[in-house]
C-alpha cells in the first residue's frame, strides 16, 4: 500500500482472513475448478532445469504437486504462516517459504525466472504498485503468469473482521483485456498473451466435476468450444515478460 496505515491494514486483514478460513478445505467443485487455472497457467510457459520460481500468496497452492517432473526452485510467499506451514507439508519438494507480501518483498532484485500470481491482483488496492514490485524481482527474461476473474462485477458487503462495506471476496478489480495491459504497462511488463478458461454457464452446470477425468487438453479443447458458441470465460490466464 502506498500509506503505512493502508499497508498494516492490509497486513492484518490477511492474518485475520487466514484464521477465519482455510484455503486448503475447498470443496470438489472449486478444488478443480483451481487445478484447471493453474494447468492453464503452466501451460504458459517452459520451465528450464534450476529455473527459480516464485509464487505470491500461495495460499493452498496446488503448483507443487502438478509441476511434477520438472527440476525448479520453488520459493513461495505468504502473509498467513498457516498457510505456508500447510503449504510444506502438502507436497514433497524442497521449497523456501517466506512470511511476507507483495509489497514489501524480502527478496534480491532480478533474482527471479518465474512469478506466479493466481488470483491474487484482484484483491490488491495498488495492483500497479504490486507488479512493479514483481517486475524488480524477475530477471531480465523472466515471465509473469497470473490469473484473474474476467469481467467481473464487483459488488460490496460488510467485511467479517471490521463490519465495514468492503467488495465482495475483497476483489477491487475487475479485469478484461484492456485493463489488464494497461495495468501491466503502467509497471513496466511487456509482451503480455491472454487465455480464457472455465466457462460461467458451464461452472453453474459444475462441468469441471464431470470432466475431472478428462487430460488438460482435452478440457482445454471443450472450454474453447464453450467460448466460441457464447463467449462467457470466468477467468483469464496472462503470460507477460519484463
Amino acid at each position: 500500500m502506498s500509506t503505512t496505515n493502508g499497508y498494516h491494514n492490509h497486513v492484518r486483514h490477511y492474518q485475520a482472513d487466514a484464521a477465519f478460513k482455510d484455503y486448503f478445505a475447498v470443496n470438489r467443485f472449486e478444488e478443480q475448478n483451481r487445478r484447471r487455472r493453474y494447468e492453464a497457467l503452466l501451460n504458459e510457459t517452459e520451465l528450464q532445469d534450476g529455473e527459480r520460481v516464485l509464487e505470491i500468496g500461495c495460499g493452498g497452492s496446488p503448483l507443487p504437486r502438478l509441476w511434477t517432473g520438472r527440476d525448479f526452485r520453488y520459493v513461495a510467499v505468504d502473509i498467513p504462516l498457516n498457510n505456508l506451514q500447510k503449504l510444506k507439508t502438502s507436497a514433497n519438494r524442497p521449497m523456501h517459504l517466506i512470511s511476507g507480501d507483495i509489497f514489501k518483498l524480502p527478496l534480491q532484485s532480478a533474482s527471479m525466472d518465474v512469478v506466479v500470481l493466481s488470483e491474487i491482483l484482484e484483491h490488491l488496492e495498488e495492483a500497479v504498485t504490486a507488479l512493479k514490485q514483481v517486475h524488480t524481482v524477475l530477471k531480465e527474461t523472466g515471465r509473469l503468469l497470473l490469473s484473474v476473474p474476467y469481467n467481473e462485477t464487483i459488488t460490496y458487503q460488510l467485511c467479517v473482521h471490521c463490519n465495514k462495506p468492503t467488495p465482495t471476496n475483497a476483489h477491487f478489480h475487475s479485469f478484461d483485456r484492456e485493463t489488464m495491459d494497461a495495468t501491466l504497462s503502467m509497471a513496466g511488463f511487456h509482451f503480455a498473451q491472454y487465455r480464457y478458461v472455465n466457462h460461467k454457464f458451464a461452472d453453474r452446470l459444475h462441468f469441471n466435476l464431470l470432466a475431472k477425468g478428462f487430460s488438460f487438453g482435452m478440457w482445454q479443447q471443450m472450454h474453447r468450444l464453450f467460448n466460441r458458441m457464447l463467449f462467457r470465460p470466468s477467468h483469464m490466464i496472462v503470460a507477460a515478460r519484463k
